[in-house]
């Protein structure tokens, strides 16, 4: 192997390791914070004054909290971090919508709460992927609500265009 070579691996050996330490301190500071809860108020301020960034800031930190916990858990396998991740997880099935309120219309669309925008199939890859890498870690009751979730949020509503201008829904 040559010098170059292992100057490089080391330097990623770095990288990973200061990635890592990152994480669990990210894991340990979300760890002392409630979980931020989506109100009916905060998502209805778009509709009201056009303001969508007091909600959008408690939504991304939620998928934040997410992101940071899966990695956690995926990390160093422990059973606390898969017990607070699965809260984390059956919390984000419980959200009303996963869609972001200015990306839905909620006077004009009945079916509005399963609307399917980047963040929620950002959402549903984020559950299908800690699903699938962390398997019997979670429990059998949360992966099949995770997989329910998914399934009802990300692919029920999917559409296409037909040449004739109408939706087909599958």
């Amino acid at each position: 192997m040559t010098e170059k070579r292992k100057n490089l691996l080391r330097e990623l050996q770095n990288y990973y390791e200061a990635y890592c330490a990152d994480i669990r301190r990210e894991a340990a500071a979300l760890r002392s914070e409630p979980m931020p809860e989506l109100t009916e108020e905060l998502f209805s301020l778009f509709e009201k004054n056009g303001n969508r960034l007091i909600y959008e800031e408690v939504y991304f930190k939620r998928r934040k909290r997410l992101a940071v916990l899966g990695l956690k858990a995926i990390l160093d396998g422990k059973r606390e971090d898969f017990s607070e991740l699965e809260r984390v997880l059956l919390a984000v099935c419980d959200e009303e919508c996963w869609a972001l309120p200015a990306h839905v219309r909620r006077l004009a669309d009945g079916k509005w709460k399963i609307f399917v925008d980047l963040f929620v199939a950002e959402t549903a890859q984020t559950l299908a992927e800690l699903i699938s890498v962390l398997g019997e870690a979670l429990s059998e009751k949360g992966r099949e609500r995770v997989k329910e979730e998914v399934l009802r949020r990300a692919q029920a509503r999917f559409h296409v265009e037909t040449l004739h201008g109408q939706y087909l829904f599958i």
